[in-house]
């Protein structure tokens, strides 16, 4: 992606000025920072998956025996799903 500077000339138009690329360091320090923050993101992320699971899991579980209880009661059909 790069930059742009739009800048009007003395006749109204605009002029186009390239932005300067970044400086070496000033990109490699972002990347490392971006990688920290993907990181940090990553972790959080499969925590918060391993935190559900259980709760996930029982829920799946109370929705199959209800769906079980509501057939066996013939309030919904043996096919339905």
């Amino acid at each position: 992606m790069t930059g742009r500077l739009e800048v009007l000339g003395d006749d109204g138009e605009p002029e186009e000025h390239p932005a300067p690329p970044p400086e070496p360091a000033l990109l490699q320090l972002y990347i490392e920072q971006g990688r920290a923050v993907r990181n940090a993101y990553i972790t959080v992320g499969r925590a918060y998956s391993e935190a559900a699971r259980p709760v996930m899991e029982t829920l799946a579980r109370g929705i199959e025996a209800y769906g079980r209880a509501l057939r066996a009661a013939g309030v919904i059909d043996r096919n339905s799903q």
